[in-house]
């Protein structure tokens, strides 16, 4: 009665397959609470993939069971057609497992190189960003943050991780990890990051790519797949490119995405504060002051919503949900004081302020605070931002008015200014680069004496 998955048929009532664990999914909620449902991803020995989907009374019968990376004999359920409508990782058919459906894991080995990829480059991806075509992926992995809570636009609470992936070339692609990826393969190689003497590499299948904020990012959806360090000669590959070019560019920073200041306005801390501007994407140029807390620039995220949790009678507590022992992940939250010469403001980074610091926030956590801090590696080039200048990119939002009346704004990115003027000539090149764009030029003469009445209208033109 054994088969494999090809040999399923629609509505076949007896049928016994023996597979593997790619993806376990997680328990979703749904009308109002009221019901329960999990997604798997399943393949057998001939790297043939199928979905299976339990609800209700099935996903309790088996949430003890059917881990990722584990060999099951499942024997009976419901097989039907696939809905066209929706991602799938089968062409044809997907599972629903029932009461009547029996799973027990087996001592039959399933490669994982068995799973067959298609890969797709970092240059190609971005000819084919247009959030319906899913691709396959191979990237080394540069840097993980932290786990966290959003709201989706139907307002359901939901898991999120980004990941910064860098290719043979060193050319770098933000991955976004959704849902239960986020948390359980993403907390994998987090670890392995944190643990490991070697970088990850992770093989993704059925990834989105898009546009957004200017800048191209990866992500996950119902359907995608993360396997971490396969057994195959892409992956030699690529780990042998990385280590020879990383030899040769140890300075580099990957964390910083210049072409989002090229793609937005520049802006005066003085038309922040007076709301000048709303619901914008934007930069100002400033000295950073002062760090206010240089000793403890990380708080403790709730998974749940991301708010800070505090101690209450003896425990953690977060106020915002009401959850008492609530799970948490550390977060950077580094507060600055900056000025651009004219106003000074309190600038608040989260997630990037590695960019300033060096090193991810569970290491500067680790760090002893009560010796001689100028002998710490990392506190030292944190202090050493002092007195230099930076780009910070911010989005202005309505609602925060209040905040930005009191010299307070929260920074996505940052970026030191050079010395030179050839990073501003660069951004102004890109911000102009398409044909025949008009573009209004006042005379520095008049503008200098305060009268901006003599304008100017030039025609970029491509060379």
């Amino acid at each position: 009665m054994e088969n494999n998955i090809d040999l399923l048929q629609p509505y076949q009532k007896e049928w016994s397959i023996s597979v593997m664990v790619i993806r376990s999914g997680s328990i979703e909620s749904y009308n109002n609470g009221s019901n329960k449902k999990r997604k798997i991803i399943l393949v057998d020995i001939k790297g043939t993939k199928i979905q299976a989907i339990l609800f209700n009374e099935a996903v309790e019968k088996f949430k003890d069971c059917l881990e990722r990376g584990k060999t099951y004999t499942i024997t009976n359920g419901v097989v039907k057609a696939i809905n066209s409508h929706y991602p799938n990782v089968n062409e044809r058919i997907e599972l629903s497992l029932t009461l009547y459906t029996t799973v027990i894991e087996c001592a039959i080995i399933i490669p994982r190189d068995v799973l067959i990829f298609n890969f797709t480059s970092f240059n190609d991806v971005e000819k084919i960003s247009d959030e319906k075509t899913m691709v396959d992926i191979l990237g080394i992995v540069e840097h993980v943050k932290s786990a966290f809570t959003v709201q989706t636009r139907m307002g359901i609470p939901t898991r999120k991780r980004e990941i910064l992936l860098l290719n043979d070339k060193l050319e770098k692609l933000n991955l976004i990890l959704w849902g239960d990826l986020a948390d359980n393969e993403g907390g994998e190689v987090e670890s392995l990051l944190q643990n490991s003497d070697q970088r990850p590499i992770i093989a993704l299948s059925n990834v989105k790519a898009k546009i957004y904020a200017e800048e191209l990012q990866l992500n996950t959806t119902q359907v995608t797949t993360i396997e971490i360090n396969l057994d195959l000669l892409e992956v030699d590959e690529l780990r042998e490119s990385y280590y020879s070019n990383i030899l040769v560019n140890k300075q580099v920073s990957f964390l910083s995405s210049p072409n989002k200041f090229t793609k937005v306005s520049e802006v005066t801390l003085k038309e922040i504060i007076e709301n000048k501007y709303q619901e914008i994407q934007c930069y100002f140029e400033a000295t950073i002051l002062s760090v206010v807390n240089s000793n403890n620039p990380w708080y403790n995220s709730c998974n749940k919503c991301s708010k800070k949790i505090y101690p209450n009678k003896g425990h953690l507590k977060c106020f915002n949900c009401n959850d008492e022992n609530p799970q948490y992940t550390p977060r950077y939250m580094l507060k600055l004081l900056v000025s651009d010469s004219i106003e000074e403001a309190y600038v608040t980074i989260f997630d990037n302020a590695e960019i300033l610091i060096g090193c991810p926030v569970f290491k500067y956590m680790k760090l002893n605070m009560d010796g001689p801090k100028e002998d710490i590696q990392f506190y030292k080039k944190l202090m050493s931002c002092q007195s230099k200048q930076y780009r910070f990119l911010v989005m202005l939002k309505k609602d925060k008015e209040a905040d930005y009346a009191r010299k307070q704004m929260v920074a996505s990115d940052v970026q030191e200014v050079e010395d030179n003027n050839s990073a501003r000539e660069l951004r102004d090149k890109e911000k102009f680069k398409d044909n025949n764009q008009v573009i209004e030029i006042k005379d520095d003469v008049l503008e200098a004496e305060g009268d901006t009445r003599l304008k100017k209208k030039i025609k970029i033109e491509k060379d």
